[in-house]
């Protein structure tokens, strides 16, 4: 069974982000303007049809309750759309994503050209494969907190009579009353406990699972295969490995990132000291220095944003490289 190189794992991660700040850049810049493209005519679309008067509906909630639950509906339905374009349109993130984690996991020269859209099989097993993650993810969620939600759902109702359950919708003020009762009550204070016990071990074994699932996207990036069974094997016997591996990435990270605002900072120092020097011999050139100080300073920021994308892609593709021999 291979071992994670806990320390060459994270300083590839980091040299690979360093080198390829630019291809990030160059690769991922189409998908992102799409994304914003397709995101802003999502959310046009779905909260341009609302009443303004909604607005006011809510505003004066008290007075007509029945107003303001179907105002409230109609903005929960155009919230959940705003959430379904947005899933829809971060799409276009993938070719860049599948592309960078064959670069960092198996050498793969970066595609020529400005911009890089492509899809093809390998991205479509990369977008079914993250579905899968998410339904994964939801039924370990459910499994792992359902023991602390069940604890909590007895110390509130377990001594509600049935007959107040039976008449909650004409009566909720003795459903409301009944549960105070059980609040107030010891019963509900043990249950709170063992909830909390409960939902603390639930905390704890779903990062487990996610940290067993690290390598399931870049399995499918590399590979074009879905095999989620696989990648748990390549992960077994190294989350602690892993866990450390993130820790020194952070610490790394860190430092990078105070590095970079150091770097911004000597920039509007320097720049601030030189307009006041050009300014007093012309105003346009105190302007033009703004203009170049202010340009400089967003594409360093922007150089540091490639730099934590490429790091994030980078980091789960370093371990998939180190432990897929654990697969077989």
């Amino acid at each position: 069974m291979n071992k994670l190189p806990v320390g060459k794992a994270a300083i590839d991660a980091v040299t690979f982000s360093f080198i390829n700040i630019f291809s990030t850049i160059r690769l991922g810049w189409l998908g992102f303007v799409l994304f914003l493209a397709i995101y802003g005519i999502g959310l046009v679309l779905a909260f341009g049809g609302l009443d303004p008067e909604i607005f006011e509906s809510l505003e004066y909630a008290a007075e007509d309750p029945h107003e303001m639950a179907e105002a409230l509906h109609e903005l929960m339905g155009a919230y959940s759309g705003s959430i379904l374009v947005s899933m829809v349109a971060s799409i276009m993130f993938v070719p860049a994503l599948v592309i960078l984690t064959r670069m960092a996991a198996d050498g793969v020269e970066a595609p020529r050209g400005i911009a890089y859209l492509k899809f093809g099989g390998r991205e479509v097993s990369y977008i079914l494969g993250y579905i899968l993650a998410c339904i994964v993810y939801t039924i370990v969620t459910v499994l792992v907190f359902g023991p602390a939600l069940i604890a909590l759902g007895i110390g509130l109702f377990s001594g509600v009579p049935p007959e107040v359950f039976a008449d909650a919708a004409t009566n909720p003020e003795a459903l409301g009353e009944a549960i105070e009762a059980n609040v107030e009550g010891g019963q509900f204070g043990m249950a709170g406990v063992i909830g909390l016990l409960f939902g603390l071990i639930g905390i704890i074994l779903l990062i487990w699972f996610s940290l067993r699932m690290t390598t399931f996207l870049p399995t499918i990036a590399v590979e074009n295969r879905i095999a989620l069974f696989s990648s748990l094997r390549m992960t077994k016997g190294n989350v602690w490995r892993i866990v450390g591996a993130i820790l020194l990435l952070l610490v790394i990270a860190m430092g990078v990132m105070i590095a970079f605002y150091v770097g911004v900072a000597l920039i509007v120092v320097a720049f601030g000291l030189l307009y006041s020097a050009l300014n007093e011999v012309s105003e346009i050139l105190g302007y033009v220095t703004i203009a170049v100080g202010g340009a400089l300073g967003v594409f360093v920021y922007l150089l540091l944003i490639a730099f934590a994308v490429a790091m994030e892609i980078a980091f789960p593709a370093q371990i998939y490289k180190h432990l897929r021999g654990n697969a077989e």
